[in-house]
């Protein structure tokens, strides 16, 4: 498809806004979406399905280039050329929704001062989990123990406290 094309594409697109909007009530109509594409792909004469592969493709560089053009907290503006079909696609601007993110790290408590410094925040925070590991591991002990003295023939076993 030649850009003279994909710019029709895009100007055709942004007239159907069940394509993009999920607010639309014809967003998730599967046979709306599809007389849309034939619709789309007869005024550009293109297969309908070849309209709608270029269309995701766009699509998604598109919200990679928003993605890319973001900078965090104190990084450093960037100075990256502006994507070739930005202006035409920024209708789409308000229907991108980034995906929650997730981390590994935990977080430090809040109970904490602001007086305290970072490293009276990680003490805090290590012997907080410390104090869950002892009072977890207590009561494993506690069990087995029990076990042990109700029945004296049976071996202690330690497999639940691994498998936690």
């Amino acid at each position: 498809m030649d850009g003279e094309k994909i710019e029709k594409l895009i100007l055709l697109v942004g007239e159907y806004s069940e394509l993009y909007d999920m607010a639309n009530k014809n967003y998730s109509n599967q046979n709306r979406m599809d007389i849309v594409w034939l619709e789309i792909g007869n005024k550009i004469n293109e297969q309908a399905e070849v309209c709608k592969q270029r269309w995701n493709t766009l699509r998604d560089a598109f919200q990679r280039a928003a993605r890319n053009s973001l900078t965090k907290s104190g990084q450093a503006a960037k100075s990256n050329k502006k994507w070739k079909y930005w202006d035409a696609m920024a209708f789409l601007q308000p229907h991108i929704k980034g995906r929650e993110t997730h981390s590994n790290v935990t977080e430090i408590s809040q109970d904490v001062s602001e007086d305290d410094d970072v490293e009276t925040q990680v003490e805090n925070n290590t012997q907080s989990q410390r104090e869950y590991m002892c009072e977890y591991y207590d009561d494993e002990i506690s069990t087995n123990l029990s076990r042990s003295i109700s029945q004296p023939n049976t071996p202690l076993s330690c497999s639940s406290s691994v498998d936690k």
